[in-house]
């Protein structure tokens, strides 16, 4: 009796304590499937236990354990199925965004400069008219001017900071442009998810690399007169010399680079 008791119980406890794992796993944005294979095996040791409850004497039990997994075996295969289908899309998402960030590098004009020493640090410009630049600006209710800096800090042997509340534009004259306040644009931002993501400083571990941190220029930067972007850099003003690029520019410098 003390076995069929048992086994009812882990018919309904075990599956339940499985979507339970994937809806932990779910926050880590993991593939659908081996979060579908937790679902699975834990309905499989449920049946079996329902099984094992209904053969010693508990079919009334047993029969509630079935129908949890019944229920939850239906619910985990639309998921699955829909799951395939965001990998799917989150897939074809980054493949499309990086086609967009290769052609805004190489077929439309912009500034680009390299600072070099502890750290690689680049800026591109991402031209108002690329395909990239349109899709980003159209999270914010305001114009803006998106300036891309990308910190290398593979070769390092500590972790970086980047801040880019305040970048500074070295002009031709020299004279000096202050982007305008970053919190006013991030406060103009469609979604909650993207002021977090580029608030506050963007900090690079030692042996990484990251390529997406946001600047927020003026959408009349005269970047054709720019000579030199100014960030800070572990709290420290670090200077990226550079010069504005025509598109032809561009793809002359990508295709030697090719070779």
């Amino acid at each position: 009796m003390e076995r069929s008791r048992v086994a009812a119980a882990a018919a309904w406890i075990v599956p339940t304590a499985g979507v339970a794992i994937v809806g932990v796993l779910d926050g880590l944005e993991l593939p659908a499937t081996p979060m579908i294979a937790v679902v699975a095996a834990s309905v499989g040791v449920g049946v079996v236990a329902a099984i094992v409850a209904a053969a010693t004497g508990a079919r009334r039990q047993a029969l509630a354990g079935f129908i949890v997994c019944f229920v939850i075996l239906s619910v985990a295969a639309s998921a699955y199925f829909a799951g395939i289908g965001n990998d799917r899309d989150r897939a074809e998402a980054r493949a499309r965004l990086q086609k967009e960030g290769a052609a805004a590098g190489t077929e439309y004009p912009g500034w680009y400069g390299v600072a070099t020493g502890g750290v690689r640090v680049f800026a591109v410009q991402l031209d108002p008219e690329s395909e990239l630049a349109r899709r980003i600006a159209a999270n914010f209710d305001r114009p803006i001017s998106l300036l891309v800096v990308g910190v290398d800090n593979r070769a390092g042997n500590r972790d970086v900071e980047l801040d880019l509340g305040e970048v500074r534009l070295t002009m031709r004259d020299g004279s000096t442009r202050v982007s305008p306040p970053r919190a006013d644009i991030l406060k103009s931002a469609r979604s909650d998810e993207l002021r977090t993501i580029h608030a506050g400083a963007y900090k690079i571990a030692a042996g990484t690399a990251k390529q997406n941190n946001l600047a927020f220029l003026a959408p009349d930067a005269p970047m054709q007169d720019v000579t030199a972007v100014s960030v800070t850099l572990d709290g420290r003003s670090l200077t990226i010399p550079g010069r504005y690029y025509t598109a032809d520019e561009k793809r002359a410098r990508a295709a030697r680079g090719a070779r």
